[in-house]
């Protein structure tokens, strides 16, 4: 049986992933556990807006979408800023929805139990120093994605980014909201190659990002500017909190449009705003064939939450006076390149990823026959960048799994 690998940009995601992979656990738990890592380094991944993309022999490709929410549900709406006033920095503090895909893409594909994901990274945390990262983790281990919603959690994230720090973060947005959890497509592309991609656009969150890029290039602290980068379904009490909460939001703001499917990521990106920032990536394929890719957004200079040593992303529409506002619970756009791509001849199954923040594109995935091209291509059109892939080939003896990352090194 071939040997599962794992491959991440960041260092101690791809240790932790292969460790998972050891353990016997499947690609999921693979990209889970890379996660996990990433967030017990680095403070402002475990509440950043993440996504999740898998798919096996003959199984339909699945997203899983962990990005943030605009905050506010079951709260007032607040008078707004002035074009010439400053945006309190709590206000931009945007609902995690990260933790909640990630207990969903477990209960999809996951082997491992989810305590052995998440209690390395605790130790990892506690080994760095970050003990109350660490209690925040061990605590997420007993109560999964309901964490946030225990009394430590909520009074640390609402003394942060709370209606009292001026900020639009309430009790409701911490309740475990289902995340949006889909079957994709594969778009058949040139030269017998097909590829599943993420959702690329938000309508109500893309429609204010240019006002809110514009709001926040023109009062972001020189602290702020500093932090910039240049560049199988949840529990039915979640679902009915998510439906709960929508119905409240529509009673008091316009009708959102509905969000694309995954499939139709191939129309234009939205305009991004301000928040758009550089991504991490986990990959991993597994013995029995299948692929699974994670894309977060860590915020290094997000809202800080002291009590739990988090951040906070800063991913939230600020609300401006007399403007309509985006309405509490709208997911918020991230570009978070991921994709699935396979080729029916060569009989290759991979998960892509470039940790940077761009969308990819159903034109620049089509028409290569070999991994290695489909590298050089993403490399081609991001100049400058790296490109990541884990695949699973189809054989006689079963499936054989490849890591590659380009332009550094292939295994």
């Amino acid at each position: 049986m071939a040997a599962s690998k794992a491959i991440s940009s960041h260092p101690e995601a791809e240790r932790a992933a292969t460790n998972a992979l050891e353990a016997g656990g499947s690609s999921v738990d693979a990209v889970l556990a890379g996660f996990l890592a990433i967030g017990a380094v680095e403070p402002g991944a475990l509440l950043g807006p993440l996504a999740i993309m898998t798919a096996g022999v003959g199984l339909a490709p699945r997203f899983i979408d962990g990005r943030s929410a605009q905050p506010g549900l079951s709260l007032t709406r607040p008078r707004g800023v002035r074009d010439d006033e400053p945006i309190a920095p709590a206000a931009l503090a945007a609902a995690p929805r990260s933790l909640a895909a990630l207990a969903v893409a477990h209960a999809f594909g996951g082997t491992l139990a989810f305590e052995a994901l998440v209690h390395p990274a605790a130790l990892l945390a506690a080994t760095l120093g970050a003990e109350r990262r660490a209690r925040f983790l061990r605590a997420f281990a007993s109560h999964g994605a309901t964490v946030l919603a225990q009394s430590d959690s909520v009074r640390a994230l609402l003394s942060a980014a709370g209606t009292a720090a001026n900020g639009m973060l309430g009790e409701e947005d911490l309740r475990p909201h289902a995340p949006l959890d889909e079957a994709m497509a594969f778009v058949a592309l040139a030269g017998g190659s097909e590829a599943a991609l993420s959702p690329s656009s938000f309508p109500t969150a893309a429609a204010h990002a240019p006002q809110q890029s514009a709001l926040q290039s023109a009062h972001r602290s020189p602290q702020q500017s500093a932090h910039r980068s240049p560049q199988q379904s949840a529990l039915q009490s979640a679902q009915q909190s998510t439906h709960r909460s929508a119905q409240q939001s529509s009673q008091r703001s316009p009708k959102r449009s509905p969000q694309p499917s995954a499939h139709r990521s191939a129309q234009p990106a939205p305009q991004q705003s301000a928040s758009a920032r550089q991504s991490e990536i986990v990959l991993a394929a597994d013995a029995l064939g299948s692929v699974a890719a994670l894309a977060c957004a860590p915020d290094p200079g997000g809202i800080e939450v002291a009590a739990l040593e988090l951040k906070l992303p800063r991913d939230a529409i600020a609300v401006r006076r007399g403007v309509p506002r985006v309405p509490p619970g709208t997911q918020l756009y991230q570009p978070l390149p991921i994709a699935l791509v396979r080729h029916s001849e060569a009989q290759w199954l991979a998960a892509i990823g470039v940790p940077a923040p761009i969308e990819l594109t159903l034109a620049e995935l089509g028409g290569h026959r070999t991994i290695a091209a489909l590298l050089a291509r993403l490399l081609a059109s991001h100049a400058g960048g790296v490109a990541f892939a884990a695949a699973a080939t189809r054989g006689r003896r079963g499936p054989t799994t490849q890591v590659c990352r380009a332009p550094d090194r292939a295994s």
